[in-house]
């Protein structure tokens, strides 16, 4: 065979290799490389006549790895163990990078049987090392999310068996039954308001896996494994492949059981507020000092002798409504509430009537405060005293004209007292001078 024909072969042989998709490298028996295709090249980041001669191990692998993988080679090549056929370590590149690599290996002998050096191709992991490593990452940081929601969560096959469920959702339900479709009888449950209780095969979960269908905020009443009633709000949607047909499904549970009863203690609270407002005879108003907001109740506007819907909660309305000087006065007071430099407000003042005339007003009010003192709310009382300041107003004067009259009789008694006092002087005149007169005859005689 002439050397021509070999040069061509190797040619030949070397192209083979440039156009594969996966780095080749050949090593001799002292670990030189003696073969390197373009990818091998294009992966360590250096020209073909950079490689070619060089050490394998002491100039392409990390320093880490160096003499680990050295005795190994070392070994094989004296025959002491076998070649390892896959292999998964790091080279370094030119720039520095290390780049994981999975070898498949294969001995090369020369005629007579002897080890002659290594064969290796291998393919870059790199980037799929990174994408599973992200995707544990994903994996990590979506069972995270699982466990740490606060409203339960459920996860079931195509077949409607449940297969995990979050913290949560065994909090809510006592339990983590694993049950299919046939088993949801262990579940109990009811439909609000109309309490029906739901069967087996009428669950939500059972609609979804058969139907597709997706159901939102079902109000239910369950009977939990743990003995105890809860209001939980159901919801399942279908989780579908890429020919849209269901291979699972998410349930969502939302504990409201607090939350409802809350709901219908504020329905009782402001049935009862409303009976006690339609009670009284007081218009109630509330101003929001954070949002500007304000209400006034029925009966503070019908004082005005306007329907509830003629009148809008608006704090303007008071202004427009009430005398200019009072307006003035009322804001100055009611400055002085907000900023703490009185604890309360009161004062009457006038607001005209739809039909124009004035009403005169008592006005009572307080501050809500929050946890730093600060007023947020002012809640207070509107009372019309129009008759009873009339009355007041009679009153003083009829305690004027008695007051005149009085004073009128104690001049007159003042009078006669003068008058009796001075009669009672001459008396005891005339009785000195008779007396003198009397010792003046008894000494003539």
């Amino acid at each position: 065979m002439s050397l021509g024909f070999l040069k061509k072969q190797n040619e030949f042989l070397q192209q083979i290799l440039d156009i594969a998709h996966s780095i080749f490298i050949g090593l001799n028996n002292e670990g030189e490389i003696i073969l390197a295709n373009r990818e091998a090249e294009e992966i360590l980041g250096y020209a073909h006549s950079e490689i070619m001669g060089k050490n394998w191990f002491d100039n392409f692998l990390p320093l880490s790895e160096r003499e680990i993988v050295s005795d190994v080679y070392t070994k094989i090549i004296l025959g002491e163990i076998k070649s390892v056929e896959y292999f998964d370590n790091y080279v370094i590149n030119k720039a520095g990078d290390k780049i994981l690599i999975r070898w498949h290996n294969s001995i090369l002998y020369d005629k007579k049987g002897g080890i002659t050096g290594l064969l290796s191709s291998g393919i870059d992991l790199t980037e799929q090392k990174e994408a599973e490593s992200k995707l544990e990452k994903s994996e990590l940081l979506v069972q995270k999310i699982f466990d740490i929601l606060p409203i339960g969560l459920w996860v079931a096959d195509g077949d409607g068996k449940l297969l995990k469920g979050n913290p949560a959702g065994i909090k809510i339900w006592g339990a983590e039954p694993h049950v299919g479709i046939e088993e949801y009888g262990v579940f109990k449950a009811y439909r609000m308001p109309s309490h029906e209780e739901i069967k087996p095969e009428d669950w939500a979960l059972a609609h979804t896996i058969s139907k597709g269908v997706t159901v939102e905020d079902e109000l239910l009443e369950i009977d939990a494994f743990d003995g105890k009633k809860k209001l939980i709000l159901n919801y399942t949607a279908p989780v579908l492949d890429d020919e849209n047909k269901v291979m699972g499904a998410v349930i969502v549970n939302r504990d409201v059981t607090e939350e409802k009863l809350l709901e219908l203690s504020l329905i009782e609270s402001e049935e009862r507020f409303q009976l006690a407002m339609n009670a009284s005879e007081d218009g109630i108003f509330d101003w929001n000092l954070i949002t500007k907001e304000i209400y006034y109740s029925p009966r503070w506007k019908g004082m005005l002798g306007y329907q509830d819907d003629e009148i809008k909660n608006d704090f303007s309305v008071w202004e427009k409504l009430t005398q200019e000087e009072d307006v003035k006065t009322s804001w100055n007071i009611l400055n002085e509430l907000i900023t703490g430099k009185r604890d309360r407000f009161e004062i009457e003042f006038k607001m005209k009537h739809k039909d124009g005339h004035w009403v005169d007003i008592l006005s009572r009010a307080n501050k809500v405060v929050d946890e730093t003192g600060k007023a947020i709310r002012i809640v207070g009382t509107h009372v019309d005293i129009s008759e009873l300041k009339k009355y007041r107003e009679h009153l003083e004067e009829l305690v004027a004209q008695r007051t005149k009259d009085l004073e009128a009789k104690n001049e007159e008694l003042q009078r006669y007292n003068k008058l009796f006092v001075g009669r009672e002087f001459r008396i005891k005149e005339l009785r000195d001078q008779m007396k003198v007169l009397k010792e003046e005859l008894g000494k003539y005689r």
